[in-house]
């Protein structure tokens, strides 16, 4: 199942109004793409959103709970594509070793600052 949204930008020239436009599509498509995965079966986990993040974090259990297989997602509208970041380019393996690192120091970070969780 692929999903597609365009919009189409009456007025190209207002910077603002294109990058809003955008942000908007992009969120369309994560949520198009984040129904789909839930609604074949996959468990989306939370994490924080940022940019050039992890877009989906995903996972199936067993039927003891224990996680069997691992989805990590990305999404783009329209022209979008990869890009390049402080890790690498998005989606490879690089890429996503250092986000799922970051992701983990960060979780560490909050959890040294409140012991009691």
């Amino acid at each position: 199942m692929v999903l597609f949204v365009s919009l189409t930008l009456l007025a190209d020239t207002d910077e603002i109004a294109t990058a809003h436009l955008k942000k908007i599509t992009g969120n369309v498509a994560e949520s198009f793409m984040e129904h789909y995965y839930v609604s074949t079966g996959w468990e989306k986990l939370p994490r924080e959103v940022g940019v050039n993040d992890i877009d989906g974090l995903y996972v199936r259990r067993d039927k003891q709970g224990v996680i069997r297989k691992v989805l990590i997602s990305e999404s783009k509208a329209g022209n979008s594509q990869l890009g390049i970041t402080g890790c690498g380019k998005q989606m490879t393996h690089q890429w996503i070793i250092c986000k799922l690192n970051d992701s983990m120091k960060r979780h560490n970070k909050q959890l040294s600052q409140h012991p009691t969780i």
